[in-house]
């Protein structure tokens, strides 16, 4: 063998091992946030890691328990705003994923843009937190800051010890649009957490209006789990749903998952027919002042107590 064979030996050698680094490839952990949620900011998200060339290898969804979230960030223990993080993180469903790429965890932290969506429109404008992040705490999505962070976050998440959710939100399903109607009644209270849970559900809000005038015993008939309205304090309000993720699993999951029991009873349309027959009753017409009621009179105070119609304005 001459000089020039082992030359040409070696170069060879050489250049297989470079190729093998430039397409070996790397993995981070990435989370959406409760504020992402919604189907509109999971499709940009999602559209956004697939347009950049990362790979999602596993995705579940899941919602966090105190113990959890506290776990996961327990670097930040101590700092000022620990508490209102984690109880953020807390409020409702959030979707994990193991990502890979030829550098997945620079690629996704350019991606997703800084920490504070703020800073993120002036410097990195065309970032995912820029885009559709709102505050530094309910900043769209999260992102491994190293190797390490990664191989602990992707360990932990993916472990038993997180449970998944009973859902499918996988945006690749063919599940046709559903909708249904709600009935809501109860405390201020009990009926902002139940639309704070819309919001993160990922269901669109089609209709909504006050139904505190409208006797309901006719309806729904007697024996149901409904006040008919004889408890003035107490407020009603119908709303129309939508998913394109089967309805009735998503209700369930997010009615079962509530952080805790509220004082509140609820009624929602069991298959097509009655939707049907609801959406008659509740919204004949739906250009309709929301806040008017089925009957044609206005909203008693009942239903306009701070909370109520400011969660509601936000959805629709």
């Amino acid at each position: 063998m001459n000089l020039i064979t082992c030359y040409l030996i070696n170069l060879l050698y050489l250049i297989s091992i470079s190729l093998c680094e430039s397409t070996s490839s790397t993995k981070t952990f990435a989370m959406i946030k409760p504020d992402g949620f919604n189907l509109s900011k999971r499709k940009v998200i999602f559209s956004s890691i697939k347009l950049n060339g990362l790979n999602i290898l596993r995705e579940k969804v899941t919602w966090l328990t105190k113990s959890q979230a506290k776990e996961f960030y327990k670097e930040h223990e101590g700092r000022a705003f620990f508490d209102e993080l984690v109880k953020y993180m807390t409020s409702g469903p959030v979707t994990l994923l193991e990502l890979e790429g030829s550098e997945a965890i620079k690629e996704w932290r350019t991606l997703i843009g800084p920490t504070d969506p703020k800073k993120a429109k002036l410097n990195s404008p065309s970032s995912l937190r820029a885009r559709k992040g709102i505050d530094l705490t309910r900043n769209l999505v999260h992102g491994s800051d190293s190797n390490e962070s990664a191989k602990r976050e992707i360990e932990y998440m993916f472990s038993d010890k997180i449970a998944t959710l009973p859902i499918e939100l996988s945006l690749n399903s063919n599940v046709n649009s559903e909708k249904t109607i709600v009935l809501l009644e109860g405390p201020a209270k009990g009926i902002d957490s139940f639309l704070n849970m819309v919001h993160y559900s990922g269901l669109n809000i089609v209709n909504k209006k006050c139904v505190n005038n409208l006797d309901l015993s006719s309806y729904f008939g007697f024996g149901n789990n409904m006040r008919l309205g004889n408890d003035k304090s107490e407020s009603k309000v119908a709303i129309e749903l939508e998913s394109d993720k089967g309805i009735i699993p998503v209700m369930n999951t997010f009615l079962y998952h509530m952080n805790k029991p509220i004082n509140m009873r609820y009624y929602t349309s069991i298959n097509n027919n009655r939707y049907k027959a609801d959406k008659l009753k509740f919204f004949p017409d739906p250009k309709k002042v929301a806040e008017e009621s089925s009957d044609g009179t206005k909203c008693d105070d009942s239903c306009q107590r701070p909370g109520i119609m400011s969660f509601l304005k936000a959805f629709i």
